[in-house]
This record gives C-alpha cells, structure tokens and sequence, in this order.
C-alpha cells in the first residue's frame, strides 16, 4: 500500500519530459496502474481469514497484476541496454531462477497424494 502511495508523488516522463506536477501525476497513475496496484495489493487474508482451498488460491492469483509493473520496467531497461547490460542479465537470470523454483515447489506440493502429509517446504528448503 506504500508502494501505491508512492506512485501518487512519483513523476513520470511524458515526450521525454519529466512531469513534476502532482495533479498530473495522480491523474496518470489513475488512467495507468491503479487500478492493477489496487487488485494485488488488496489485503484479502484480513477477510479471508486462515481458511485454505479454492477462495485462498484464488486470492494468490489476484496478486499477478503485479507482475505487469515488470514489463513496464524491462521496456524501459531495453532503451538503457548500453549503461545496464551486464546487471540486466544477471537480474533476469536471478528472476528466472527463482520463478522456475517456485514452479517446481508447486508441481511438488500438488503431486502429493491426500493420505500422505506433503513435506514442509521450508524445512526441506533448509535441510539440502
């Protein structure tokens, strides 16, 4: 929510101008990202409370919208691509890596049968 906060004071460049004007700002942002940073930022465990199943995992994926902020930001990185080059593939390697780990712990947990207890991820994280 800070972050959303944030993008209300935060200038944005328009026809290689840097807008200083809040007005503008939070007009733009409201015709942009807001609305993607209100769906993912939502706190939906303090109505949801601890239940699991169905509603949890839905509340998980509306977090995705997230992840559209990247593609503004690997736009904005290719036009950098001479001054940022070497960081830029090795961040992008570093998210690869990590989103491949997570697939894998997901195939993982969902592979478990009902009447076998599914390993904690974290401890067996710990342990290798």
């Amino acid at each position: 929510i800070v972050d959303m906060a944030i993008n209300f004071n935060l200038g944005y460049l328009h026809d290689g101008h840097k807008v200083h004007d809040r007005k503008e700002i939070a007009k733009h942002y409201l015709h942009t990202y807001f609305l993607f940073d209100l769906i993912s930022n939502f706190p939906y465990d303090w109505f949801l409370g601890s239940s699991e199943g169905k509603s949890r995992k839905i509340a998980k994926l509306l977090k995705v919208p997230k992840l559209l902020r990247m593609v503004k930001l690997l736009r904005t990185l290719k036009d950098l691509t001479q001054y940022v080059g070497v960081p830029l593939n090795f961040a992008a390697l570093h998210l690869n890596v990590h989103y491949w780990a997570c697939l894998w712990v997901l195939i993982e947990l969902n592979s478990c049968e009902a009447s076998v207890t599914c390993p904690p991820v974290a401890d067996t994280y710990l342990e290798s």
